[in-house]
């Protein structure tokens, strides 16, 4: 119970030890791991000790006969950096951070399994935190395989593989900050290198089979992989389309929110918008439109109604992909009658304007948009008009708006048989 005779232990030094040293180095680390996890008194206590430089000896991968002195390194690590940014600031720094980073990554494909699951948490806080993310990418092998592994169940690989899959989906956004996701900000991202990896094969793989928390993590980085070029069609081919329907019904906001966000970016694609289609995409787009009512709390004295509460990030960010995605299927005529139900919906989105729903301009855009292609579908023309929709979107731009001039040159390069087809392209962006 004694900390600073355990941390004269873990250092091993008998000679400079004031204390006749009892116990192993292994052994004195998971004594001071049992105290590691009970209060934030006694971590700072073991992190003042000193302990943090000698944990990192024992779980250096060139240790390679202590494995239960190692286990309780990770353990004790694990325990001091999910709770203290100091002690993360330790192990991940400039001083010791290559060194230790490198021996997690060794320990997630080391033949002893008690250690993955501390290392890969390690990993996963290092992964998370901005200014460290980079210091994982050289150990995207290791991270891969560690997603792959299936066995044994004992170690409890199934959680292993959901912080290994966050460290990729770390490394898939770390600078997204965009204001908008239609206009990208200039810079260098990690998605060429996970691209070039084999990333997207295995999180396909893991977004269709694995804990919620992991698939959660692989639809993040399907999302994030789909800005790349032509990463559309490794995802298409890879069969994934399906997966990503299915996830459009899934309990997590934030997983109906990445896969409808994976659909709007595949549907810019012609041909794979028939796709989508074929596979029943439209109605669990459509249901996304309209956001689940909030958790009402029938012990609580009935108050006078309040104003609604902005709708939660990720249930907004639904109804923006949704409703991007059905914008771009329905430049196809054929798809606008099953959206039709939904035009009462879309008018609600629009009439909103902010007043009760943090509306921003991506939604605005979106669902705008979609009205407006199927105002062009004139047998929903009724619909509209009950919706009362906006006449700037329920009306189409009129023929007069075409000058003879203009139409040669928008026709000009067009074959004669395509001339009636309209093209993947709203009018009103031929301003």
């Amino acid at each position: 119970n004694n900390i600073p005779s355990l941390a004269e232990n873990l250092t091993g030094n008998q000679t400079a030890s004031k204390i006749q040293l009892t116990l192993s180095r292994g052994e004195a680390a998971y004594y001071l791991w049992r105290h590691t996890v009970l209060t934030d008194e006694k971590r700072q206590l073991v992190g003042k000790a000193g302990c943090i430089p000698y944990f990192l000896t024992l779980a250096d991968r060139s240790n390679k006969g202590d494995q239960f002195g190692k286990f309780a390194a990770v353990g004790s690590l694990q325990a001091l950096v999910e709770r203290d940014e100091g002690f993360k600031e330790i192990v991940a720094g400039a001083a010791y951070g290559p060194k230790s980073i490198a021996s997690f990554a060794e320990m997630l494909t080391d033949k002893h399994d008690r250690t993955k699951l501390g290392a890969a948490k390690l990993l996963y806080l290092v992964a998370t935190t901005p200014e460290y993310t980079h210091k994982v990418l050289p150990f995207l092998p290791q991270l891969l395989a560690a997603v792959r592994t299936r066995e044994p169940a004992w170690a409890d690989i199934e959680q292993v593989r959901v912080y290994a899959s966050g460290c990729i989906a770390a490394l898939a956004v770390t600078d997204v900050n965009a204001e908008s996701f239609h206009r990208r900000e200039e810079g260098l991202t990690y998605r060429p290198q996970l691209v070039k990896a084999g990333v997207l094969p295995v999180m396909v793989e893991l977004a269709g089979d694995g804990l919620p928390e992991a698939r959660l993590h692989a639809l993040c980085t399907i999302h994030k992989m789909l800005l790349e070029d032509d990463t559309d069609r490794e995802v298409v081919e890879l069969g994934a389309l399906p997966m990503l329907i299915d996830e459009l019904s899934s309990p997590l906001d934030q997983a109906r929110a990445h896969a409808a966000a994976c659909l709007m970016l595949i549907s810019k694609e012609e041909e794979y918008a028939r796709m989508m289609v074929a596979h029943g995409a439209i109605a669990p787009l459509l249901a996304l439109l309209t956001p689940p009512p909030p958790p009402v709390d029938e012990s609580k004295k009935k108050k006078k109604k309040k104003k609604e509460p902005p709708l939660p990030p990720a249930v907004l960010d639904c109804i923006i992909y949704a409703s991007g995605a059905l914008r771009h299927l329905s430049f196809d005529d054929e798809n606008c009658p099953e959206m039709e139900p939904a035009v009462p919906q879309l008018q609600k989105l629009i009439a909103m304007k902010g007043k009760k729903w943090n509306i921003n301009m991506d939604l605005y855009q979106c669902v705008s948009g979609l009205l407006y292609n199927l105002s062009l579908h004139r047998p929903i023309a009724p619909a509209m008009d009950e919706a009362a929709v906006p006449k700037y979107l329920a009306d189409p731009l009129p023929e007069r708006y075409y000058t003879e001039k203009t139409m040669r040159e928008l026709t000009e390069d067009i074959e004669p048989d395509l001339l009636g087809v309209r093209p993947m392209t709203s009018p009103a962006l031929l301003r």
